[in-house]
């Protein structure tokens, strides 16, 4: 038994949240920075979509 409580840890000086902060900060800001360029860079996915008539595709443009 003496054995079990020498093997515990001391309690730690810094706070609970800081281990979290450590582990799922560098996540949140892959995630989020992902999202921000997807958002920035899709402008041609959004973009209105232009069909061309077939029968008039060889067509030289008249201006």
């Amino acid at each position: 038994m003496d054995f079990l409580i020498l093997l515990q840890a001391a309690p730690s000086p810094w706070p609970e949240w800081t281990g979290y902060l450590i582990c799922f900060g560098p996540l949140a800001a892959v995630i989020l920075g992902f999202i921000i360029a997807a958002r920035f860079t899709d402008k041609q996915a959004t973009s209105a979509y232009l069909r061309l008539d077939p029968a008039k595709a060889n067509e030289p443009e008249q201006q």
